[in-house]
């Protein structure tokens, strides 16, 4: 049997499109769980990290700070008085729109791992199954 090709009219069977979308489907399928885990990494490293901006030498009160945690220098010491985590909101700046980008980054990356979870379980459940959970639970990332 020659290559299937979707131009060809002729002599096309049920099977042959079956076949096709067979083949294809496992391929997005790999490469989406490879580009959901290249993306949770991503997500995680956002969030993990403690530092996203700061410290240079022109800045007026040097320190550096991340999502979650900030950093001020002690301008009678050189060490840093540093606080806020991602547990308690409380120790996070006031400001809105940080504690906001907290959550939702954290929310982003419990969902994307949660999403890595169900891609395991593919293993044992219909492949379409999870796909359609994972689209639907990735969609909400995205909206978040």
């Amino acid at each position: 049997m020659s290559k299937f090709r979707i131009d060809e009219i002729d002599n096309i069977s049920a099977y042959d499109y079956y076949k096709f979308y067979l083949k294809n489907s496992r391929v997005f399928s790999i490469i989406w769980i490879i580009l959901t885990v290249c993306f949770t990494i991503c997500i995680i490293v956002c969030f993990a990290s403690s530092e996203w901006i700061g410290d240079t030498v022109k800045s007026p009160t040097r320190g550096y700070f991340g999502l979650y945690h900030f950093c001020i220098r002690s301008p009678i010491s050189s060490s840093y008085q540093c606080s806020g985590t991602w547990t308690d909101f409380s120790t996070l700046p006031n400001n809105s729109a940080i504690r906001a980008a907290c959550f939702f980054v954290g929310f982003s990356c419990l969902l994307s791992l949660i999403c890595i979870v169900i891609f395991i379980f593919s293993l044992a459940i219909k492949l379409e199954r999870v796909i359609h959970i994972c689209a639907w639970i990735q969609l909400l990332i995205c909206n978040v």
